[in-house]
């Protein structure tokens, strides 16, 4: 049997970085991803990254980015004072990555006017045209 869960989505609030008391770093934040067939309808995902990935995502990912994550659904329960019982579901996160966007406008990029770019010459002054035939493979 297997339980992996892979999901993109876009983060609904920036990442909340903990540490335990035995001195282990935590991350939890939530996802909102969209269904496959009904595009209008979302389901908000709770996720949690331990140790260096923890860190990593409060370091670089942020509320409204959109990431991919590879994961496994770990259930919990407990028993809150009022002695109600409450089921939880969490994707603990394996590996994040930020997803391509369709609709990101490209960067500008200014060049300075002294750049000398060596391979800005179309020129094949240099070189040899080679005969296929000749090769030995």
């Amino acid at each position: 049997m297997r339980n992996v869960v892979i999901l993109t989505g876009r983060l609904t609030v920036d990442p909340e970085l903990r540490q335990t008391p035995a001195g282990k770093f935590v991350c939890s934040f939530n996802i909102a991803v969209q269904r496959d067939k009904s595009p209008e309808e979302t389901d908000f995902i709770k996720v949690e990254a331990w140790n260096n990935t923890a860190q990593f995502c409060s370091k670089y990912i942020h509320k409204g980015q959109l990431v991919d994550i590879l994961g496994t659904l770990r259930s919990s329960k407990w028993e809150d004072a009022n002695k109600s019982v409450h089921n939880e579901r969490t994707v603990l996160i394996k590996e994040i990555s930020f997803a391509p966007t369709n609709n990101r406008k490209p960067q500008k990029s200014e060049q300075k006017s002294d750049f000398n770019n060596p391979f800005a010459s179309h020129e094949m002054e240099d070189f040899t045209e080679v005969d296929t035939d000749d090769l030995p493979y």
